[in-house]
């Protein structure tokens, strides 16, 4: 979670010199959060109180709020793929971060690659939840 945020963050102010650029960035960023009253819907369809599904998505007072209405014709974020490389851009190997990430996603998420890496067999036993 904090390897994509920085990969987000990294991508807003890839270029702070270039403030149209920026302003445009922030829009796109700040649009893909303003998702929160369709999430306070889909609790709300799903049996939660709207009272508290609102009240569950508040953001604290000394939080600064957007407008909530979302452009029309929104641009999507890039990738996560696509900012990660762009972190990487200073160093050496600039594809490092997604392989990191792709490894790290495996074992973070519930997948077969994970599982296999979160086993380990000790004799005949078999010791889950253990990090070889």
């Amino acid at each position: 979670m904090l390897l994509e945020e920085a990969a987000r963050f990294t991508w807003l102010t890839q270029d702070l010199h270039d403030e149209e650029a920026f302003v445009r960035r922030s829009t796109q960023y700040f649009d893909e959060f303003r998702k929160k009253q369709n999430a306070i819907a889909a609790f709300a369809s799903n049996g939660v109180a709207l009272a508290a599904a609102t009240r569950l998505l508040k953001t604290p007072d000394n939080v600064v709020e957007g407008p909530e209405t979302i452009i029309k014709g929104r641009q999507p974020l890039p990738s996560i793929d696509k900012m990660l490389l762009l972190m990487g851009t200073p160093y050496p190997e600039p594809g490092w971060l997604p392989v990191t990430y792709s490894l790290l996603s495996q074992v973070t998420h519930s997948t077969p690659v994970g599982v296999v890496h979160m086993t380990r067999y000790r004799g005949r036993s078999v010791r889950p939840r253990d990090l070889p």
